[in-house]
């Protein structure tokens, strides 16, 4: 496992406490106002990721350092968050998912920070590639596990399963991993190198902007059978800061139905709704 870098600041919300002690007379605190409590600046909510009770990473990770917890010390962080870890690769459920399932591969090796260059090289690509198809085949079988129940080309394989003389082999039902999209941001938002795998639905209560939509659902988002890409690539972050993000490639377009490709243009609560819409649709498929 690659060492964590180094030290990194900590939260600026991060609550500090101011006493007034007087050096002539120890009085009895006074019991607080009601007002001023009222009055008092609250406390923002970190983003940390849940640890396990008892411990954690050895060092806090912040703003676009946040995976790099997960790859240092994944064993440190709960089940319930880790998907599985080899040794060149770190899969976890995003924090803030934008999809029924939403995983991210997250390379162990350091080095590989910037995907674009990354991925020229074809051994690091090629082991991408497989280590995506793996998840992919984990998030279709989750998509099972939800939907399964409510889909009609799942139902022969769910009657087989229930009969009491097992069928053998069980019908194949449905092909979730036809409903599986991966590929990585043409701009990402974090550090570390990270490969979404997530299904096509896009119904979570994470996903609140049209940029949010859109990153998934157009060019902006690259499959790694794309790379890698050509040099003069619209897609490659050229001339722009590795932290700046820039979504020019897709603000331009309208929001289209990533299934029945109603274009919504720029409003988004309808959209919101429509893929609530879809999703029952889609689940009964």
């Amino acid at each position: 496992m690659p060492k964590a870098p180094g030290r990194i600041p900590r939260a600026r919300d991060e609550p500090t406490q101011h006493a007034s002690i007087s050096t002539s007379t120890m009085t009895r605190p006074q019991k607080p106002n009601a007002f001023d409590v009222l009055m008092a600046p609250k406390t923002r909510a970190t983003t940390e990721p849940v640890r396990k009770t008892g411990h954690g990473p050895r060092q806090n990770t912040w703003g676009r350092e946040g995976l790099g917890g997960y790859i240092w010390e994944p064993d440190a962080w709960q089940a319930t968050r880790i998907v599985r870890h080899t040794e060149k690769f770190v899969v976890i459920k995003d924090m803030f998912p934008k999809a029924s399932v939403h995983y991210l591969i997250l390379p162990v090796d350091n080095s590989t920070v910037i995907p674009h260059d990354a991925f020229e090289d074809p051994k690091f690509l090629s082991e991408c590639k497989e280590e995506v198809k793996a998840v992919r085949h984990l998030v279709a079988e989750e998509l099972r596990r939800l939907y399964g129940q409510f889909s009609e080309s799942d139902q022969p394989r769910i009657a087989a399963m229930e009969a009491a003389d097992l069928v053998v082999p069980l019908p194949s039902g449905r092909d979730w991993e036809k409903e599986v999209i991966s590929g990585i941001h043409a701009r990402p938002s974090m550090r570390n190198l990270h490969i979404h795998v997530l299904s096509r639905d896009m119904v979570n209560h994470h996903m609140k902007t049209i940029d949010h939509y859109q990153s998934f659902t157009t060019d902006f988002l690259v499959p790694l059978e794309e790379f890698p890409l050509v040099p003069d690539d619209v897609r490659r972050p050229q001339g722009f800061p590795p932290e700046h993000r820039d979504f020019q490639i897709i603000r331009n377009k309208g929001m289209t139905c990533w299934r029945c490709g109603a274009n919504f243009k720029n409003k988004f609560a309808d959209l919101k709704r429509h893929l609530a819409i879809e999703l029952e649709e889609w689940k009964r498929e």
